[in-house]
């Protein structure tokens, strides 16, 4: 058993092993004690069978059976019992980084880069038809649906958006290995997008060299390996994309939020700071959603340029050919 100390801020284990939260590891360890990685595999997959396994007759050993819908990012994140429990599961970082002191952001403003100008693509959400095959679902039992040229599908309403990129030019007063963090999140100025830490959300992060002098810096989706694409198991596609499907990364259509067709307003962010030996980021050990994870305090929001608030409106575009299917209207 681990049991929790609010007066200290402390775990005890069995062995009488304590370990403190402070706010460096805090995130770390609250996730792992509600993962129960303190008490080994079996209490694990015990606690985890509660969350969509079902509880009668789940092995206790060390296999998995193959995964519910709540562990597929196509099917969770459409589900409001998969949203309930990320934020029940939230609460519990949110209510000890309010016992925390705002730290202070001012310490990663740097004069060493500058970020003078921005071009952005424009994006618009839509709905597509997306058409996979089932037909591994018939067992030996059933030959002749097996063995039929027919291909058996079933087809679903999916968000999705054009095609998009950002683009930065970035000036550098020297050849200098960068961390640039983009996220997304609601409309606010800089005075006080800092105040909605909490709505804001990671789009990457990841590293460049940028060298002495004016850089340009360009993202997109599809440059990054961060996101899963499963296009090419869409039997609606005309045309073949190539394979980028990963089980174990998040949906790229599911990045950006369904606008409005009069336009949705939000903010884009994004922060350049360099990594050295003298630096936080040297073994890129900033804490999960920096510097959005917790509140933080400023003390000049005008004298440094490495960091950027840009409002951005994105569009939805309605589809009102339902083609061979019919699908309510509940989905727009």
């Amino acid at each position: 058993m681990t049991a929790y100390d609010t007066k200290n801020k402390s775990f005890s284990q069995d062995n009488g092993t304590k370990i403190y939260l402070t706010e460096d590891n805090f995130v770390d360890l609250l996730a792992k004690l509600i993962r129960a990685n303190f008490e080994g595999i079996q209490t694990a997959k015990i606690l985890r069978s509660l969350f969509g396994y079902g509880g009668d007759g789940y092995p206790s050993d060390r296999y998995n059976p193959a995964p519910s819908v709540l562990h597929h990012p196509q099917t969770a994140l459409h589900d409001p019992i998969y949203w309930n429990m990320i934020q029940s599961f939230l609460k519990y970082f949110d209510e000890f980084s309010k016992t925390l002191e705002p730290y202070n952001f001012s310490k990663y403003q740097s004069g060493e880069f500058n970020i003078i100008d921005r071009t952005f693509t424009k994006i618009t959400t839509y709905y597509e038809f997306y058409q996979f095959n089932i037909g591994k679902i018939f067992n030996s039992d059933n030959y002749d649906l097996r063995s039929s040229s027919l291909t058996y599908a079933a087809r679903q309403k999916r968000l999705k958006h054009t095609p998009f990129s950002f683009s930065f030019k970035i000036e550098a007063k020297s050849n200098k290995t960068s961390l640039i963090k983009l996220y997304l999140g609601p409309q606010c100025n800089d005075v006080n997008c800092f105040d909605k830490f909490s709505r804001f959300f990671e789009l990457d992060s990841f590293t460049y060299e940028l060298d002495e002098g004016l850089n340009i810096v360009r993202w997109s989706p599809e440059s990054t390996t961060k996101f899963s694409f499963d296009d090419l198991f869409n039997l609606e596609l005309k045309s073949v994309r190539k394979s980028k499907y990963c089980f174990y990364k998040f949906s790229e259509n599911m990045i950006i939020p369904k606008a409005l067709e009069q336009g949705l307003n939000l903010t884009l962010f994004i922060l350049v700071t360099p990594i050295d030996e003298n630096s936080d980021f040297h073994n890129l050990s900033n804490p999960l959603g920096f510097p959005f994870h917790r509140k933080s305090s400023i003390n000049n929001f005008t004298d440094f340029n490495n960091y950027k608030f840009y409002n951005i409106t994105i569009y939805h575009k309605e589809n009102s050919k339902h083609a061979n299917g019919y699908f309510s209207s509940h989905l727009n």
